[in-house]
């Protein structure tokens, strides 16, 4: 694929999302108000204070709605397809039936909130950050030498440094780590420009992810540790500072949340003053690179979390400030949430990077969390026999306080697993498994 072909493919899909974001919140900003109270798409709010410079706490009515912390959300007396009293409102923290929201407060719209109002979910317009990153990539280094050939499949991906890849596996396996968590170090530090680790549930991925992050810092590497959630970056970053090296998290006050005290925080990367001059871990979102957050900032390393639910354009978003890239998920899981008709609907950056690059590709195969027989479904299913459970199955038993015989036989320890089958009203007819 010519490279400018790639550009304008991933342009296409940037505007495809927003046109149908736009369309979809439209379509529920117009259905009627009793409806979208029902169905949880509309928040009540029953009454609204101001609480300082950039604001409000609010205490919810009776109704519950899909809208959790960190969404970005509306304020309207009703209609919000014709008026909104603010707009891009963030939900930073909730607790009892209250959320503190925070939004650029014009005072004298507040009395037009003084009998309450309502919440609906909205959203920004995120294409400058996508439209900076492609310029980016189509005019930098990196972007022409790297990224480009890297998605056109001109680029030789499975180039390894054999020396640094033993020594850093062995290093994994004298932390106790098994075969293949080992393997995914010794990969995730010495591939030349990608590792794409495969990760099913309870196989380790974070840990694997903390023992190469320290290890490239150690050598000296500068690292970003990244995702397309504040969660999934501050879960990352919780297990990096165990390993005792530098590590901070750039972002608003509201990405604090499940964040380590350990794990330094700043708004902004350049407010870390005793920032050492190479040898670090910075965990912040992809849009963080296109804002004063940590936009003069590059990197050796990128690392991506949940990688099989980012889209390829956020990626590049991040690929742009580094040079070789780790890849830590499952395409076997949660895709990226597509909302429009795209050439890049079913292709996360994980499915991409993985396919074709066997040799710098490895699945963690052994899961601590799952039981033999809750493993063996999806073992035969996604992963063609190869994942196998190391949790003693006594682990997984536990005793009831009251025995029942209405369930006995669906709680019996001798019916490990119960499929219940719930199919969708327009899904075509299945095959199920059924255990052997």
């Amino acid at each position: 694929m010519e490279l400018t072909s790639v550009l304008k493919e991933l342009q296409a899909f940037v505007y495809a999302e927003h046109d149908a974001g736009i369309e979809n919140l439209l379509e529920i900003w117009k259905k009627p108000l009793k409806e979208k109270l029902l169905k949880g798409e509309t928040q009540l709010i029953e009454s609204v204070r101001y609480s300082g410079t950039n604001h409000l706490e609010v205490v919810l009515g009776d109704n519950e709605s899909r809208l959790r912390e960190g969404d970005m959300i509306c304020l309207h007396l009703g209609d919000p397809s014709n008026h909104k009293v603010f707009d891009q409102v963030t939900i930073e923290a909730e607790s009892d039936g209250e959320w503190l929201l925070k939004v650029k407060v014009d005072k004298s719209l507040l009395p037009q909130l003084s009998e309450g109002c309502y919440a609906d979910p909205t959203g920004m317009d995120l294409r400058p950050f996508y439209e900076k990153s492609l310029v980016d990539i189509a005019t930098s280094k990196v972007g022409r030498d790297v990224l480009l050939p890297m998605l056109s499949g001109h680029l030789n991906m499975e180039a390894i440094y054999d020396e640094d890849f033993d020594e850093a596996a062995d290093y994994a396996e004298s932390r106790g780590l098994n075969e293949k968590q080992s393997e995914a170090v010794g990969l995730g530090v010495a591939s030349k420009y990608l590792a794409c680790i495969q990760g099913p549930p309870g196989t380790g991925k974070t840990k694997v992810i903390s023992i190469i992050a320290k290890l490239l810092v150690e050598a000296g590497q500068r690292v970003l540790m990244t995702s397309h959630t504040h969660m999934a970056i501050n879960n990352a970053l919780n297990k990096i500072v165990e390993e005792r090296v530098p590590v901070a998290k750039i972002c608003a006050s509201g990405g604090k949340k499940s964040l380590s005290d350990k794990v330094k925080h700043f708004e902004y990367a350049s407010k870390w003053e005793d920032i050492p001059d190479t040898g670090y871990i910075i965990g912040a979102t992809p849009f963080a690179t296109c804002s004063e957050r940590l936009e003069s900032f590059t990197f050796d390393t990128i690392i991506f979390d949940e990688a099989s639910q980012i889209t390829v354009p956020l990626a590049l978003m991040a690929m742009r400030k580094g040079c070789r890239f780790v890849f830590v998920g499952d395409h076997k899981q949660l895709p990226p949430v597509i909302l429009s008709q795209s050439v890049l609907e079913d292709s996360s950056a994980f499915s991409k990077m993985i396919l074709g690059n066997e040799k710098v590709s490895v699945l963690l195969s052994q899961t601590y969390r799952m039981s033999p027989a809750l493993t063996q479904w999806p073992s035969n299913c996604y992963y063609k026999g190869n994942l196998e459970s190391k949790r003693p199955p006594a682990l997984s038993l536990f005793s009831l306080p009251k025995k029942t015989h209405k369930y006995s036989d669906i709680l019996s320890s001798d019916l490990p697993s119960v499929f219940i089958k719930t199919p969708g009203v327009n899904d075509p007819p299945q095959q199920f498994w059924t255990p052997s």
